[in-house]
């Protein structure tokens, strides 16, 4: 159970104290208590009044108050903590001062600007580590228009001093939250929680002793269900997957595959971008791709005719994109960094950063799942994979309606491939893979066949035959899932090239990049070479029947192609 807020904690004490002193004839003592109690700098420890105390002692240009308040902060709090925050604290301390002499120059107070350099011209003659940079600002009060300035832009945006607030609130709270609290405060916690605590103790042991009871009834009811179906079951399996196997090797797959009677040309574009191309994206339309490079370039394409439409303007950032998907309305992309941050781009080019973060601060794979919000039109949920340097990971269901995350599980290992179907998700890490539910994402199963290899090189799914496809450094392999028992048979496979990579899967194929170029290949072995060069990037356009893919020379292509190629070559 969380502890409840300090402020709260705080007033209630001080009336017990106040209380008290009266009982005991204290007066003086009351007295002197409540009237420092109304001098309290510290706002009772309340995060959001302290940070308005500070940037009101801005706003009003009482250079004094504000750092009178900052040193007692300091003096109180910021000296007890570790080593490693000195710099944080120089830093706050620095941005705070920078935001006094901008507010002082915005309000065409100059002369205070040039007060404050005058009493700490010796502290900040010098650059240094916590404070570098102090030189440009010297000359702040004898410009005509520093917003304009390139250096000073920034500092007079409302964007930064945003920033600097949430900055500020966020690590106030830190420091409040790792006070130890004193006994008289422990107390009133406990007196607090007390009665809540019986009442859920209470609540636990009658839970506990029903769920006892229909544990036995279900136990008992499972006993005589295995006991009459055992026999039937195992025949229904075995009949099942005779059947379904002899489908996969007999039957043609659907025309799904076949190029419509509409003919789709072959086609290319160049890419004018500066950073190699990272990822590539198809809208749920098919109208339009996205492709991002790295450094914060993405390009929008419509795909007929194919023609650039929109490079939005993204603004810098320090961690890289690592990964992007459209999401179900066809016009906006989501944009996950290598930091975890996330960012919602729309074809139009406006961009905003998300206020939601994944569990973990290293964000790994970024997939549209077909999963809808729960009332009314939403936009598609969408899958987040991110993982720690420690080891720790976690998948999570995220809302870009509402930026909020709405189902959360904890995993062991980072995971490297992961693929959605109608119902399922499945992850793979080295050798492991497991099957998750797609609302829930609750893990179904583990597979642990003795066919699989040690690593798993990609991971997607073959919707004509409704399995899912794997890729190890020297085979692909193709499992039927048992919805019976969740767990994952293998229905044949085949030998790929080494230093093989998977591009994008089709309803019924695979692209792959190898040494020999660009190949079309399914789990039989059939191949059809569809470019000399190696891809970069894939992904399997359904509605024109084309692959579109990007190569090293910054060239997006679109091939149509069709199945009956793959009779051509063997």
């Amino acid at each position: 159970m969380a502890r409840p807020e300090v402020p709260f904690l705080l007033a209630n004490v001080d009336e017990l104290v106040l209380e008290y002193l009266l009982f005991r004839g204290f007066t003086k003592t009351f007295q002197t208590f409540a009237h420092e109690r109304k001098k309290d700098r510290c706002e009772g420890l309340d995060v959001d009044k302290l940070v308005h105390q500070i940037f009101l002692h801005i706003k009003n240009t009482d250079l004094e108050r504000l750092m009178d308040l900052w040193n007692f902060l300091d003096a109180r709090f910021f000296c007890h903590l570790d080593s490693a925050f000195s710099s944080a604290i120089a830093r706050l301390r620095t941005a705070l001062e920078r935001s006094y002499i901008v507010h002082v120059v915005q309000s065409c107070q100059p002369e205070k600007a040039i007060a404050f350099f005058k009493q700490y011209a010796s502290t900040h003659r010098h650059s240094n580590a916590e404070s570098a940079g102090w030189q440009p600002w010297f000359m702040l009060p004898y410009m005509s228009q520093p917003e304009t300035d390139p250096y000073f832009r920034d500092f007079f945006s409302s964007e930064w001093l945003d920033n600097l607030a949430l900055t500020l609130r966020n690590f106030l709270s830190t420091v409040f939250q790792g006070i130890p609290l004193p006994k008289l405060l422990a107390f009133q916690i406990a007196q607090t929680e007390e009665p809540t605590l019986r009442l859920q103790l209470e609540s636990s042991r009658a839970e506990c002793h029903q769920l006892r009871l229909d544990m036995k009834l279900a136990y008992d009811k499972i006993k005589r269900a295995e006991a009459s179906s055992l026999e039937l079951r195992q025949l229904l399996q075995i009949e099942t997957q005779k059947q379904f196997s002899e489908h996969l090797i007999e039957s043609p797959p659907p025309s799904s595959s076949v190029l419509s009677d509409t003919t789709v040309e072959s086609t290319s574009l160049a890419l004018s971008m500066h950073d190699t191309p990272r990822t590539l994206a198809l809208s749920p339309n098919h109208k339009y791709l996205a492709i991002a490079g790295a450094e914060h370039e993405l390009i929008f394409c419509a795909t007929n005719p194919l023609a650039v439409v929109d490079v939005p303007a993204l603004t810098p950032y320090a961690s890289r994109i690592a990964h992007l998907t459209f999401l179900s309305d066809s016009t906006h992309v989501l944009i996950g960094l290598e930091s975890a941050a996330l960012w919602l781009v729309s074809v139009s080019g406006t961009a905003r950063t998300m206020k939601t973060t994944p569990a973990c601060p290293r964000l790994d794979a970024v997939v549209r799942t077909r999963r809808k919000g729960g009332a009314g039109p939403r936009v598609t949920m969408v899958l987040l994979a991110s993982s720690s340097v420690d080891g720790g990971a976690a998948l999570e269901l995220y809302d870009a309606t509402d930026d909020a995350i709405v189902q959360t599980t904890l995993v062991t290992e980072p995971i490297e491939h992961v693929c959605v179907t109608d119902n399922l998700i499945v992850t793979a890490h080295r050798d492991v893979v497991t099957i998750y539910d797609v609302l829930s994402l609750t893990s179904l199963s583990v597979l642990s066949d003795p066919t699989l290899p040690r690593q798993v090189m990609g991971l997607g799914t073959l919707e004509a035959y409704g399995t899912i496809f794997l890729m190890t450094q020297h085979h692909v392999m193709e499992f039927a899932v048992d919805m019976a028992t969740w767990s994952l048979h293998c229905v044949r496979q085949s030998e790929v090239a080494p230093d093989t990579h998977l591009l994008a899967t089709s309803e019924d194929s695979f692209l792959i990049s190898s040494a020999r170029g660009t190949v079309v290949q399914d789990c039989t072995g059939m191949c059809d070479v569809i470019s000399s060069e190696a891809w970069n990037m894939a992904v399997w356009d359904a509605a024109s029947a084309s692959w579109w893919g990007v190569d090293s020379d910054k060239i997006l292509y679109r091939l149509p192609w069709s199945r009956t190629l793959l009779s051509m070559q063997h």
